[in-house]
């Protein structure tokens, strides 16, 4: 495997309960918060080494613990494209996606 930029655009989140299955590893149902997502195609350049441009590809659905950064977004000149800005340099692991306490606290 090799490591790769992606970058989206966060449409929703969504807090699913799965039932026991060993699909899913578990033996018992638990929480999960996934992210609606709409994927940018930058044909994996890192935004925070240079200017990337983009183009929007359908949503899709993934794990919220896979999101890595936080990162904006500026409109290039007149036109409809629009640049990513990432300086996002040390990154943080994401927390509390298996934190079934926290999870509850955030639905209340």
């Amino acid at each position: 495997m090799k490591p790769r930029w992606c970058y989206g655009q966060l449409q929703t989140i969504l807090v699913c309960t799965l039932s026991a299955h060993r699909a899913f590893g578990s033996k018992s149902p638990h929480r999960r918060i996934l992210a609606l997502v709409e994927p940018c195609n930058t044909d994996g350049q890192d935004a925070n080494l240079s200017s990337v441009s983009y183009k929007m590809l359908p949503p899709r659905i993934i794990d919220v613990a896979s999101i890595s950064g936080v990162v904006g977004r500026v409109k290039i000149g007149r036109g409809k494209e629009w640049g990513i800005i990432d300086r996002s340099h040390d990154l943080l692991d994401p927390a509390g996606n298996e934190d079934p306490e926290l999870i509850d606290e955030m639905l209340d």
